[in-house]
């Protein structure tokens, strides 16, 4: 797979977990920001793949 498609992955994946933990919050339930945490790093690791040269 193509680093772009892990990038892409990695941004959608973001988008899914930051809406996850807001809905969440909404109906309050304790989630402790794991979902913030797991987004930061999903995003973290997307911009890492995304730099990394062949």
């Amino acid at each position: 797979m193509d680093s772009k498609w892990w990038v892409l992955l990695g941004v959608v994946l973001t988008g899914i977990l930051l809406a996850a933990e807001t809905v969440l919050k909404v109906l309050s339930v304790p989630t402790y920001n794991a979902g913030y945490i797991l987004a930061a790093v999903s995003f973290l690791g997307a911009m890492i793949i995304g730099t990394r040269r062949k």
